[in-house]
């Protein structure tokens, strides 16, 4: 039971402190970005950063945690493997199904979010980040259902 809770605090450590520099990194750059950046320009990373955190949870609807979930019940390394498959299968297809569909409709996306023509290809490269961050969540998921959080 020790060892359990010691694991437990181990692992939520860890992630808490990515959570952590991840916020303080962004708190410190704070000063620069409003010396050096407009207040447009300002605003245009603060639009491209919530289009970002929207296509994530849109992106994988849910399946990483499926995949969690269901790979802990899993009686055998063959089922888990096909529960690991179908997963990321599941999520490939969904994030580059909303990646299309984003670079698709990149202008319109541009206009209600920034107001300004210019910025398509910024709209365009945010959404091939958060493609690609979409995509590194399984792995993560892995390590984390693995406990190789290190």
């Amino acid at each position: 039971m020790l060892k359990a809770l010691r694991g437990l605090l181990s692992d939520s450590a860890i992630y808490g402190i990515g959570n952590v520099l991840e916020r303080l990194i962004g708190f410190l750059l704070l000063p620069i970005y409003t010396k050096l950046l407009s207040t447009g320009d300002y605003g245009t990373i603060a639009m491209l950063a919530i289009l970002s955190t929207v296509f994530g949870p849109l992106a994988n609807l849910g399946m990483t945690n499926s995949i969690f979930r269901y790979r802990s019940f899993a009686k055998d390394e063959e089922e888990r493997n096909k529960i690991l498959s179908t997963g990321l299968v599941s999520v490939l297809v969904s994030t580059l199904s909303l990646f299309a569909l984003g670079q698709l409709l990149a202008e319109p996306i541009t206009r209600l979010l920034i107001d300004g023509d210019g910025s398509v290809l910024l709209v365009r490269l945010t959404l091939i980040t958060a493609m690609l961050g979409s995509m590194g969540e399984v792995p993560r998921v892995l390590f984390r259902a693995e406990r190789r959080v290190r």
